[in-house]
C-alpha cells in the first residue's frame, strides 16, 4: 500500500491547468517517477507470486493475474 499511496501522492504533485502546469509537463513529470514505482510493486507481486506457501484463493494470491495481465513493467 505504500507503493501505491507514493505513486498518487506524486500524481498530485502537479495539476494540469494550475500554475500554468500543461498536460505535456505532467505527462514528462509521470515518466520520471512513475517507471520506478510501478518496477517496485512488480518486485513485490513478483516476490508473492514466489512463495510457496500462499495457496491460489489467498488474498496476497489471488489479484496477481489481473497485475500479469495489466501490462505493468
Amino acid at each position: 500500500m505504500e507503493l501505491i499511496n507514493k505513486l498518487y501522492q506524486n500524481e498530485h504533485k502537479h495539476k494540469v491547468g494550475v500554475d500554468g502546469w500543461t498536460a505535456e509537463q505532467h505527462l514528462a513529470h509521470r515518466k520520471k517517477y512513475a517507471l520506478d514505482i510501478l518496477g517496485e510493486i512488480k518486485d513485490v507481486l513478483d516476490e508473492i507470486e514466489e512463495r510457496g506457501d500462499l495457496l491460489p484463493k489467498s488474498e496476497l494470491r489471488e489479484p496477481l493475474p489481473i497485475f500479469a495481465m495489466s501490462g505493468m513493467p
